[in-house]
C-alpha cells in the first residue's frame, strides 16, 4: 500500500485539498506505510503521534491510496 499526506482547507469542498509534494516539489510525496508518513510530518515540525485519532481534529491527513 501507498500513502500520501493531504492538507484540507475546507472539509466541505474537496477542491480545497493540496497533496504534499516531494522534497524537490516535482511530484507527490508517497510513503510505503502510515508510520513513515507520520515520521516525516514529525521531521518537518508537524506535531502528531502514531494513533488514528490524532488526525481527527487536524486539517492534515495521511491517506491510503487504493
Amino acid at each position: 500500500m501507498s500513502y500520501i499526506i493531504v492538507h484540507i482547507y475546507d472539509p466541505k469542498d474537496i477542491e480545497t485539498m493540496d497533496v504534499l509534494p516531494d522534497e524537490k516539489g516535482e511530484s507527490i510525496q508517497i510513503f510505503d506505510n502510515k508510520i513513515e508518513a507520520i515520521q516525516f510530518l514529525n521531521q518537518i515540525g508537524r506535531p502528531s503521534n502514531e494513533t488514528e485519532s490524532s488526525w481527527v481534529d487536524s486539517d492534515v491527513h495521511v491517506v491510503r491510496l487504493q
